[in-house]
């Protein structure tokens, strides 16, 4: 595979044309055929060492690195940050709108950062959070009454604004990343339960989803994770 068929794929899977991105090839390699690929979601000494372990052609990051990081030579480096964040953060993510049992999703014109999810089943929110544990090895916490919930909403961030928006759309749960004692008040006042999953669990579970989806088309190009 050519790293402008590497990169193409990317932009595919990421959905790259829905989001303002400024990624793609930040490095062309010296390698012109990939043969081994690796995916990570930052690059410092660790993933350096990594990389080099793997001997890798490609590597494809979450986050561009700091100003003056140096790769090697040989390897072609692409970075999409808007593009991941987007598709494997949860209010635009099919595969966990799926895996929670959705009968419907609707994102907000006006809020692309909410989608407003009716399930199919209702679910007391200790279930609720049980899949959500699962899923992402973990959550931060949980906040509100375990109630059984039949609307929920999906944020991918926790503001006030967004709050309003869910509860005003009837959302009897909002889950979002990273919990926001600024935000704890609102949510409070709306009688809105909380689940948060936290920001670490949410880019490492999507990296590992990004991995799945590549798979298939890469055909004898060798896959790393960096875990």
């Amino acid at each position: 595979m050519q790293p402008t068929e590497l990169t193409a794929l990317f932009d595919d899977v990421l959905e790259a044309d829905q989001v303002p991105e400024t990624g793609g090839i930040i490095q062309p390699g010296l390698t012109r055929q990939i043969k081994r690929l690796g995916l990570s979601l930052d690059w410092d000494a660790d993933t350096a060492a990594w990389a080099a372990a793997r001997q890798l052609d490609a590597l494809w990051l979450h986050r561009l690195p700091a100003a003056g990081a140096a790769f090697p030579d040989d390897l072609t480096v692409i970075c999409h940050h808007a593009a991941f964040d987007r598709r494997f953060g949860l209010a635009a993510n099919p595969t966990l709108h799926h895996e929670l049992g959705a009968a419907t999703s609707t994102t907000l014109s006006d809020r692309p950062a909410l989608t407003i999810i009716r399930l199919a089943l209702p679910i007391l929110q200790t279930e609720l959070a049980d899949v959500l544990r699962t899923r992402y090895d973990g959550i931060e916490r949980t906040y509100g009454y375990g109630t059984r919930l039949t609307i929920i909403a999906l944020a991918d961030a926790m503001q006030a604004e967004l709050l309003a928006a869910a509860s005003s759309a009837g959302a009897e749960l909002y889950v979002t990343g990273q919990w926001r004692p600024t935000a704890e008040a609102v949510a409070e006042e709306l009688g809105l339960s909380v689940i948060t999953i936290g920001h670490g669990p949410v880019e490492r579970r999507g990296l590992h989803d990004l991995a799945v989806l590549l798979q298939p088309a890469l055909n004898s190009t060798k896959l790393s994770v960096n875990t």
